[in-house]
């Protein structure tokens, strides 16, 4: 939710499981890497969908969908994220950049709370391809990194075995994408230390979590109508069977009845 201050606007997302699994999925590699490179929980911590008010008088407030925070320089908890991430699949993506804005816009490297360093907007675009289109905003650049990817064959459903770098299921382009060391941790690389990375197994694993959820309404659906379809059948028999013991009783009374009304021998 993003509360638009100036403008008397609110923006307001209905977060399902699509939304959710895909922030899951992206900010817990980000957390893993961090882990890879010895970097101790405090040094970037997950502030999920917390509240930040403006550093602006009357700018409003917005909750990202998660994020990260180095908590040793940002202690705080009105201390902004160094990265925000925001998920879009009911709302337009032009709704998405406007959350962005608020966020390089109403926090500041100069101010005693910070500033937000990165936005990473992942769209979940298409529900038939298991398409991604995922931006990487710095507060530096004017345009973003972007990257898409989405399923060779929609027809083949992947599960959470397959959660890797197959060619054989996704087609990716724009990958990896960086995101500066100091940017997020707030201080320069140490020893094994490096940049952050959206790999192909990041949006792997996003779009392959989004397509198990999305799809599992269409099989519940067509589990649902073969079951029904089954009865449907079931009952038909049924019906056919009793319809031929009622013209069977039928035939037999009516034979009964000629065999009444010849004459005795």
């Amino acid at each position: 939710m993003t509360y638009f201050g100036a403008e008397r606007s609110l923006l307001v997302k209905m977060p399902g499981q699509v939304h959710e699994t895909v922030e899951v999925a992206v900010t817990d590699h980000f957390k893993v890497q961090a882990t890879q490179m010895g970097l101790m929980r405090r040094e970037l911590q997950r502030i999920g969908s917390s509240q930040y008010a403006s550093i602006h008088p009357d700018g409003g407030a917005a909750e990202p969908d998660d994020g990260l925070k180095p908590s040793e320089f940002r202690p705080g908890p009105d201390d902004f994220p160094t990265l925000v991430v925001e998920v879009a699949r009911s709302q337009d993506i032009n709704q998405a950049h406007k959350a962005k804005d608020w966020w390089f816009n109403h926090s500041s490297p100069d101010h005693e709370r910070g500033g937000v360093g990165a936005v990473f907007i992942v769209k979940v675009v298409s529900d038939e391809l298991g398409t991604l289109i995922a931006e990487l905003w710095s507060r530096r650049a004017k345009r973003p990194k972007k990257a898409t990817i989405q399923l060779k064959d929609p027809n083949r459903y992947p599960d959470q075995d397959q959660v890797n770098d197959n060619p054989d299921l996704w087609t990716w382009s724009g990958l990896p994408m960086r995101v500066a060391f100091e940017d997020l941790v707030l201080r320069p690389k140490a020893g094994l230390e490096h940049d952050f990375d959206v790999t192909s197994d990041m949006m792997v694993d996003a779009a392959t979590s989004a397509w198990n959820y999305r799809g599992a309404a269409p099989r519940r659906w067509s589990l649902a109508r073969q079951r029904a379809d089954e009865e449907l059948r079931r009952r038909q028999q049924r019906e056919q069977e009793e319809a031929k013991k009622r013209h069977d009783a039928e035939r037999d009374k009516r034979a009964e009845q000629r065999r009444a009304k010849l004459p005795a021998n």
